[in-house]
C-alpha cells in the first residue's frame, strides 16, 4: 500500500483561511493603533499651541507691567489695560498684535503637515484688575475643539 504523502488541496485552503483571518485581525489592529496615535499627537499639538497662547498673553502682561517701573521693585501695580478682545504674537517681527473686533475673534489657522490648526484668542475685563482668557482651538481633521479658560490678574514676579 502506497502512502500519501502530500498535502491536498481541502487542507491548503483551510491553513490559508486561517492565516488570512489571523493577518487580517493584526492590520486591523494596527491600523487603529496607528490612528489612535496621529489623533494623540495631534491633540497634544492643539493643547500645546493653546498653553503657548496663553503664556503669549502672560508675556503681554509682564512686558506692559515692567514698562511703567523700568526694574524696580513693584508693591501695587495696577493691570495693564486690555483694550481689545483679541490678541496675537507676530513671530517675524517679534510684537504683539492685538484688535477688537465688533463680534468675534478670527479663527487664524496654522497648516502642518496635513493638520490645519485653528484658535482664537478672547480677552474679556471681569473687573480693574483681572480678565477672563478663552483661548479656542480646534482640528478640523477630527473635527475636535477644545477650549483653553483662565484669569489673568495683575500678579508679576517683581512684585512683593
Amino acid at each position: 500500500m502506497k502512502k500519501n504523502r502530500g498535502t491536498s488541496f481541502g487542507e491548503l485552503m483551510i491553513a490559508f483561511l486561517i492565516i488570512s483571518v489571523g493577518l487580517i485581525i493584526f492590520l486591523k489592529i494596527s491600523s487603529d493603533y496607528i490612528k489612535s496615535l496621529v489623533f494623540a499627537k495631534d491633540f497634544f499639538v492643539l493643547n500645546s499651541l493653546l498653553h503657548e497662547k496663553y503664556q503669549f498673553l502672560i508675556a503681554y502682561r509682564n512686558k506692559n507691567l515692567e514698562r511703567e517701573f523700568l526694574g524696580e521693585t513693584i508693591s501695587i501695580v495696577p493691570m495693564p489695560s486690555f483694550n481689545f478682545r483679541c490678541i496675537d504674537f507676530n513671530t517675524s517681527t517679534g510684537y504683539f498684535v492685538t484688535s477688537s473686533p465688533p463680534d468675534n475673534c478670527q479663527i487664524r489657522l496654522i497648516s502642518g503637515k496635513n493638520l490645519p490648526l485653528g484658535y482664537a484668542i478672547i480677552v474679556q475685563p471681569l473687573n480693574d484688575s483681572s480678565y477672563q482668557i478663552q483661548i479656542n482651538g480646534s482640528i478640523s481633521k477630527w473635527h475636535l475643539t477644545t477650549t483653553l479658560e483662565g484669569i489673568l490678574t495683575p500678579w508679576h514676579p517683581a512684585i512683593q
